[in-house]
């Protein structure tokens, strides 16, 4: 599982001519614009002061528990997993600790750590082996990389060249 830092979101984003937008816990934002959305007044001062719940009618995105959720009317529908999540022309990062955040397949059978970010992986992009594509990690076949991983023991040093 391959969970994608910051720079990656906004990397994609760059390259599509679209902005970014964190989604935090405990925050809303409008699933059309990427826009926060404002707080709802259903309790605290605002029922104190007589204002009727303000229940919009507008698709929002949550988070709730885990996951991503898009709401509209009351009702939730939980966000795929490991999806980019696209608010408009916005991109929405999602919190390191939600489905949304964690790709699955992306790194092939296999990923060796190097430490400091940098692995040796697998990629479903095998037409970019070989290629200077990757910010640091290196991308080898998945029957190399199932090779080397049966050779490799926790602690070996790895020196690239």
């Amino acid at each position: 599982v391959w969970v994608p830092p910051d720079w990656h979101y906004i990397e994609e984003a760059r390259k599509n001519g679209m902005s970014v937008v964190h989604l935090a816990p405990g925050q809303s934002l409008d699933a059309a614009s990427g826009a926060p959305t404002p707080p709802h007044r259903e309790s605290g001062v605002w029922s104190l002061l007589g204002e009727a719940p303000a229940h919009s009618s507008a698709r929002s995105l949550s988070v709730k528990g885990d996951t991503v959720v898009e709401s509209l009317n009351g009702v939730d529908r939980e966000l795929p997993a490991g999806a980019m999540i696209l608010a408009g022309n916005t991109i929405v990062i999602p919190p390191i600790n939600v489905k949304q955040r964690h790709f699955a397949k992306v790194l092939g059978g296999y990923r060796l750590n190097l430490g400091d970010g940098y692995a040796l992986h697998g990629t479903q992009q095998t037409s970019q082996l070989g290629q200077s594509v990757s910010h640091g990690c290196v991308r080898i076949g998945d029957k190399d990389l199932e090779t080397l991983y049966a050779m490799s023991k926790v602690g070996d040093e790895v020196i690239i060249y």
